[in-house]
Order: structure tokens, then C-alpha cells, then sequence
């Protein structure tokens, strides 16, 4: 009778047993379809996400050539407020080579809109050594321009160092009769190229200014070194033809070589009596 229980208790046991791995593996095939069902569906939401970006990707190429097309037609490029455009990094070549054409056009309101663009079409980072080839060398003839110049100038800072090949026609075409823009002229091409030789702007400025020429000397000694300011002055004065500009600028040259240093004792003496001296001599 014993033995016949243990038996029944036996089969139960192992019928329970055999139900709960059934059960386990319904669940276990149950999760496994599921995540299976759940991939093909991502799999399927990926294909169309790269379709969608596809189509999405050829519609801003479209839309990129679109405008390069425009601005090949003389159009500006469309902004109302002249503020950088963001653009993607994939666009900026097709958008910077046609305003470049642009800059590149012999009309100048033409190149005036091409400039205008390109302050708006800012490449950063890395990008702005990608297209200084293209777009500096297209620029620098602008400078010549006074009309052009200033927007011409703008988009040469965004290319800052990668800007040196125009360095050398900034400081030509400055204006040299105002010291501030003398002093910007400089400072820019300094920006550029920080071995530019601005000493020929210098001269012009000291030869041309429209300030009073002690005031010349005060801006030019407030930014330049001594050795700087002497240099420009004997260069005007190497230059110069009129015997009244030779004596005043022989005079300042004496009187920066023969200035106190730094600290000393005696007072600095009055730049009008080297001149006042070198009248003297010249009577003599």
C-alpha cells in the first residue's frame, strides 16, 4: 500500500515537474518571438528612417544647388538680416564656390552681393582652411575698391591666420590720411600675418595724415615702439621733397634719437626746438 502511495506521489511529482518546464519553455518561446518580432520592427524602422534621411539629404542638395544656381544668376544670397547662416557642412562648398563666382564677376554690385554672402557663409573650425584657397585669393582684388573694401575686409577676418596672402595689399590699399584706419589696416594685417612688413603704411601716414602732425606723432609713439616711430620718420624723411617737411621730420628723427630714457633725471625737451635747431642750421 506504501509502496503504491510513494508511487503515485512519484508520478505526480514528475507530471508537476514536466508541466512547470513546459510552461517555462512556452514562456522562454514566447519571449524569444517577441524579441524577434521586436527587431524586424526596429529593423524595418531603420530602413525607413535611411530613407527618409535620403530623401531628406537629396531634397538640401537640390535645395543647395538650387541657390547656387540663383546666385549664378546675379541674385543675392537670401537673408534680410545679414546674419551667419548655418549651413551644413555638406552645402558649404556649392554655396561658397558660387559666391566666390560672384566676388569673381566684373560687375561690381555683383561682387558686392558675392561679398555680402560670405560674411553670411561662415566655414569654423578646420573648414576655414578648406576654402581660404578659394575664397582669399578671390577677395584681396576687392580691396582696391573703395566701394568694396570694407565688406571685403570683414570676410577676410573670418579667415583670420589662413588670410596672409592678403596682408601685404591691405596694408597698400589703406588709407593712410586717417589714423584710425591706419592703425586698423595694421592691426588686421597683423591678424593675418603677424610678420607683415607695415612699416610703408607707417611712412605714408606720417607723409599724409590729415591730423596735425603733433598729433600724428602722439598716436604713432602710443602704439609703436620708439625704434617703430623712428623708422617711419626717417623714412618720410628719406622721402620727402619739400625742404619746410624735411626740416620738421629731421627734427622729430633728432629728437627720438636723442630722447631721456625711461626714468632719467633730466626732463625730455620739446620736439619743436629740434626743429626750431634744424631751421637754425639749415640758415647757417
Amino acid at each position: 500500500m506504501s509502496e503504491s502511495r510513494a508511487s503515485k506521489a512519484h508520478a505526480w511529482m514528475l507530471g508537476i515537474s514536466v508541466a512547470v518546464v513546459v510552461i517555462m519553455a512556452a514562456v522562454l518561446f514566447g519571449q524569444v518571438r517577441l524579441i524577434a518580432q521586436q527587431n524586424h520592427n526596429l529593423m524595418i524602422d531603420n530602413q525607413n528612417l535611411e530613407i527618409e534621411v535620403d530623401q531628406l539629404w537629396s531634397q538640401l542638395q537640390s535645395e543647395a544647388n538650387r541657390v547656387a544656381a540663383r546666385l549664378d544668376r546675379g541674385m543675392p544670397l537670401a537673408s534680410t538680416n545679414g546674419n551667419r547662416l548655418n549651413i551644413n557642412e555638406q552645402l558649404e562648398g556649392p554655396l561658397i564656390g558660387a559666391l566666390v563666382r560672384q566676388v569673381q564677376n566684373e560687375r561690381p554690385l555683383i561682387q558686392l552681393r558675392g561679398l555680402k554672402g560670405l560674411t553670411q557663409v561662415q566655414p569654423v573650425g578646420h573648414r576655414r582652411e578648406v576654402f581660404a584657397p578659394i575664397v582669399v585669393p578671390a577677395v584681396i582684388p576687392t580691396l582696391r575698391d573703395e566701394r568694396l573694401r570694407l565688406w571685403a575686409m570683414n570676410v577676410l577676418r573670418q579667415y583670420a591666420s589662413y588670410a596672409a596672402a592678403a596682408a601685404p595689399t591691405v596694408l597698400e590699399t589703406s588709407d593712410a590720411t586717417r589714423w584710425d584706419r591706419t592703425i586698423t589696416s595694421i592691426r588686421d594685417a597683423r591678424s593675418m600675418d603677424p610678420k607683415c612688413d607695415y612699416m610703408p603704411l607707417l611712412i605714408r601716414h606720417v607723409k599724409h595724415s590729415n591730423d596735425d602732425w603733433k598729433a600724428t606723432l602722439k598716436n604713432l609713439q602710443h602704439s609703436f615702439t620708439d625704434q617703430e616711430v623712428l623708422m617711419a620718420y626717417q623714412g618720410a624723411l628719406d622721402q620727402a621733397s619739400d625742404e619746410n617737411l624735411r626740416r620738421r621730420y629731421a627734427g622729430v628723427v633728432r629728437y627720438l634719437k636723442d630722447r631721456p630714457p625711461a626714468g632719467a633725471l633730466q626732463p625730455p625737451r620739446d620736439v619743436d626746438e629740434y626743429i626750431q635747431e634744424e631751421g637754425a642750421t639749415k640758415s647757417e
